[in-house]
């Protein structure tokens, strides 16, 4: 069994492989393995400690961008839709990614967390059924607030 690994890690492992290919195409802008790794990082750093997650609205760039960031500062992200009213999430326990909100179709939306290794299960059963390679390009049709 291979070792769990972060979105943090993922990326700096596609920028170690594949610098100058393109990891994140928006609006016009293209953005290459090392310049998201690059943006990520500087971004980290003005990213506070905390087991708390890091809410945040706002495009599917930013919200790409700071998923990135909070993973490389071993924070929790929650990205939540701006329309949308939320629940409220304090500390977490460690080991939690990733906080996203059900569509509270049966009420209120509740707050559900991942951990490196639900997100890590994850996009490893989505490359044994949609075997992405290097150079392959995964459309995003969804807000990331809908992950």
């Amino acid at each position: 069994m291979e070792p769990v690994r972060t979105l943090a890690e993922h990326l700096a492992d596609a920028t170690r492989r594949t610098p100058r290919a393109p990891a994140l195409l928006t609006s016009g802008q293209s953005w290459t393995f090392a310049e998201l790794l690059a943006d990520a990082s500087a971004l980290a750093a003005s990213i506070a400690p905390s087991r708390a997650p890091m809410a945040l609205s706002g495009s599917n760039l930013d919200l790409a961008r700071h998923a990135f960031a909070c993973s490389l500062k071993n924070r929790p992200f929650f990205p939540v839709d701006r329309d949308r009213p939320t629940t409220r999430v304090d500390e977490l326990p460690v080991g939690v990614a990733l906080v996203i909100a059900t569509g509270g179709s049966e009420g209120e939306p509740r707050a559900v967390m991942l951990t490196d290794a639900n997100l890590d299960a994850a996009a490893a059963a989505s490359n044994h059924l949609l075997p992405l390679a290097d150079g392959d390009l995964w459309l995003d049709c969804l807000p990331l607030c809908h992950i």
